[in-house]
């Protein structure tokens, strides 16, 4: 059998080698699938620590914000955003920032404000990511103090693993999903 041309791994077939080839072969099989693991994965240059769960968390939020995207801006807002990187997904999210109007808090501020009249009629989650995103293994709590038409506000607590203590701004990993419950009436 031939040496397989696989340029990305899902080009690799999982039966080859069959057990027949030469052994002088085996150096080419292995540079092979060297070279589609690497140019599969071209950005990965540090050991990936996540967990399986960790990254098929991300996975899904990335279909729930998918799913929210084709909801009309006023109606929903939704962000994922991490200390180092920045928004990673958004819809509707203009910007996070720290805001000392809320006591040195956080502020995700929206493209579109919201359409519904009332912030007691919006369904929200703010959510800390722990793990390997996290500064701190332990997840923070995310506490939110205003919600209006352009903007919600929350207050982070995160734990050093022996109390809990306030952190200015956004310094942990958080997924933010807002849904206008009175849009449409």
């Amino acid at each position: 059998m031939p040496v397989e041309i696989a340029d990305y791994i899902e080009q690799l077939n999982k039966d080859a080698p069959q057990g027949g080839e030469s052994i002088s072969e085996g150096d080419d099989h292995i540079r092979t699938i060297k070279r589609a693991v690497v140019q599969s994965f071209p950005k990965i240059d540090a050991p990936v620590t996540a967990t399986p769960a960790e990254l098929n968390a991300v996975s899904q939020m990335k279909v729930d914000l998918d799913a929210l995207k084709s909801q009309p801006k006023g109606n929903a807002a939704s962000c994922f955003w991490e200390p180092s990187g920045g928004m990673k997904y958004s819809h509707n999210v203009k910007e996070v920032i720290q805001t000392a109007g809320n006591s040195a808090g956080t502020r995700v501020v929206f493209d579109t404000p919201l359409s519904g009249v009332s912030p007691d009629h919006y369904a929200f989650s703010v959510t800390g990511v722990s793990g390997s995103l996290s500064p701190s293994p332990y997840p923070a709590l995310l506490s939110v103090t205003n919600i209006t038409r352009d903007h919600i506000d929350f207050l982070t607590l995160q734990y050093d693993g022996s109390d809990w203590a306030f952190s200015e701004g956004a310094t942990t990993p958080f997924s933010l999903v807002v849904i206008d419950m009175e849009a449409g009436q």
